[in-house]
């Protein structure tokens, strides 16, 4: 399965970003930015946070090794120029500023997920059970079922299948439930079963 947030990587918008939600342009926000922001307070999970950086160009291989090294992994690509990033809490905020970046944000919820699903309507193909829904989410790392297992029982979630490879958990959740699921630092996308 591979992410929605996964779009052609033609730079053809400037510093749009384009979502299944809509395209917008972040905010250029490096400068004088601090680990005390609210896109690091809101983001973080474990010993990570979990964001997407715009850079000005396209990054190289060379400043993505030198990112690799301050702690940061570039992951899935988003036109316009943007990454979904997985960031060690002990990075050096100052390879930020160093390396071509012009925004850091965190995906909001709209962003996270198809709009149906924001709005409480859940297609009854994924109510296998009165009151919850089976969904499908897709973290922005391989992250073990025991590390995410405490963030799962808070939300009374039964997992169905766990498929690393692909970053993937099938879930069945109360859907009252449902959108402290996707505001999870570590949710990437969510979508109901097939």
């Amino acid at each position: 399965i591979i992410s929605p947030l996964l779009l052609s990587a033609q730079n053809t918008g400037g510093f749009k970003v384009r979502l299944n939600s809509g395209d917008f342009t972040p905010k250029q926000n490096i400068e004088g930015l601090s680990k005390t922001d609210d896109v690091f307070t809101k983001s973080m999970f474990g010993d990570n946070y979990y964001v997407v950086l715009q850079f000005s160009t396209l990054p190289t291989d060379n400043v993505k090794a030198q990112l690799k090294n301050s702690g940061i992994i570039l992951v899935d690509y988003i036109p316009n120029n943007a990454f979904t990033a997985v960031v060690s809490k002990d990075f050096d905020i100052s390879s930020l500023q160093s390396n071509g970046i012009r925004s850091i944000f965190c995906l909001d919820m709209n962003q996270k997920t198809v709009p149906l699903l924001v709005d409480g309507i859940f297609p009854s193909h994924a109510v296998k059970s009165v009151g919850t829904i089976d969904l499908t989410i897709t973290t922005y790392e391989k992250l073990s079922l025991d590390y995410v297992t405490a963030s799962f029982e808070q939300l009374n979630i039964t997992v169905l299948e766990e498929v690393s490879i692909f970053r993937n958990f099938t879930i069945r959740i109360p859907q009252e439930n449902f959108k402290a699921l996707v505001n999870l630092a570590f949710v990437q996308w969510v979508e109901p079963i097939d």
